[in-house]
């Protein structure tokens, strides 16, 4: 009986443990991006035989050929996020990959040759790999130790999950109307889905300690928050919610500007010049700001990099939270928005992404 008790226990942590996960801003839309793209982007290698074949009229050779492309391309995948990780955000990467790759779906209900449609899954498998991985790689930042093994498990759930229903669906809607009808349809809504997600208007809470609870604990209850402002109509926004979630916590607010080109140049004559110029635009930009939202809260302007400049100001400021904005997806090569992996990594506590 105690025994059965035990396992009755064991089985009740690990449920909860699912649906807290789940059920959580950060990793539940990240799992809900793997299953749109498994669903929509999947059967692109699935049915590509069907292309070959019917489509094409090409013979088993030439469709050997095609599935080795698409090896290839998931091959290069890796090399990519190797590179990248450290300076990219792994989501907007991950939902970047999926929105092109809907591209590429629809580009191959219209190819009229063997060569073409290998090109294009050379494409996609190096895109299936940046989006599956980047995702899981974030997914794996937002666990602990106590539940990584269930978050890997939702994970290859989503992942397997999405391509079984997404074959099961193309293969219906072929057998109802045509390849290209169905590949045409599949891209669009691979390329809907990813920007609404990307695009959804939800904060996302994330900490670089996610496996050190205590560490975690110590920031709460927050007093102190920091928030990293750019330039652009829309940190009016950023701010807003940012006063909001201040006013509600009884927090003090702090803001900062960071201005790389800002940073003092050794043997350069007229950097000093240029960076005082640029550096009294920031702080019009940041008065300007506040005058726009009703704030007059303490900012700081400081030449340098902008993950460095984070970091000092919420270690100065014993801050308890960090929030920046995340942008839209037009906006992806935006200076805060493309550092945004950077400042989640330095930041000595929790950051939240508006």
């Amino acid at each position: 009986m105690a025994r059965q008790a035990s396992d009755q226990q064991n089985l009740s942590s690990a449920i909860d443990a699912i649906k807290g996960i789940i059920k959580s801003q950060n990793t539940g839309w990240t799992l809900l991006s793997i299953l749109c793209t498994g669903l929509f982007c999947g059967p692109l290698i699935t049915f590509s035989p069907l292309i070959v074949k019917d489509v094409l009229h090409a013979d088993v050779a030439q469709f050997g050929s095609v599935l080795t492309a698409f090896g290839v391309g998931g091959m290069l995948g890796p090399i990519l996020i190797l590179l990248a990780t450290q300076r990219l955000d792994p989501m907007r990467m991950s939902l970047t990959a999926a929105l092109i790759y809907g591209l590429f779906i629809v580009a191959a209900s219209q190819v009229g040759a063997v060569w073409q449609l290998a090109l294009l899954l050379v494409g996609s498998g190096f895109l299936l790999t940046v989006a599956n991985t980047s995702a899981n790689t974030f997914l794996q930042s937002q666990a602990n130790d106590q539940n990584r093994g269930q978050t890997a498990s939702l994970f290859m759930l989503a992942m397997r999950g999405g391509l079984s229903l997404g074959n099961l669906a193309t293969g219906m809607l072929i057998s109802l109307s045509s390849v290209h009808l169905a590949f045409i349809m599949n891209g669009l809504l691979a390329m809907v889905t990813s920007k609404v997600l990307h695009d959804s208007n939800c904060a996302i809470w994330t900490t670089p300690h996610a496996e050190d609870l205590a560490m975690t604990q110590q920031h709460w209850p927050c007093r102190n928050v920091v928030v990293a402002v750019d330039r652009g109509p829309e940190q009016t926004v950023v701010l807003r919610r940012a006063v909001e979630l201040a006013r509600e916590l009884g927090a003090r607010v702090r803001l900062v500007h960071a201005v790389p080109g800002a940073e003092h140049q050794p043997g350069d004559p007229g950097g000093d010049e240029f960076a005082h110029f640029l550096m009294q635009m920031a702080a019009k930009d940041m008065a300007q700001l506040q005058a726009a939202v009703g704030t007059n809260f303490e900012a700081s302007v400081v030449a340098g990099g902008i993950g460095p400049v984070v970091h000092q100001a919420a270690e100065a400021q014993h801050a308890d939270l960090v929030v920046i904005g995340r942008g839209l997806m037009h906006e992806t090569l935006g200076r805060l928005r493309s550092k945004s992996f950077e400042i989640i990594r330095q930041s000595p506590c929790p950051v939240l992404s508006l």
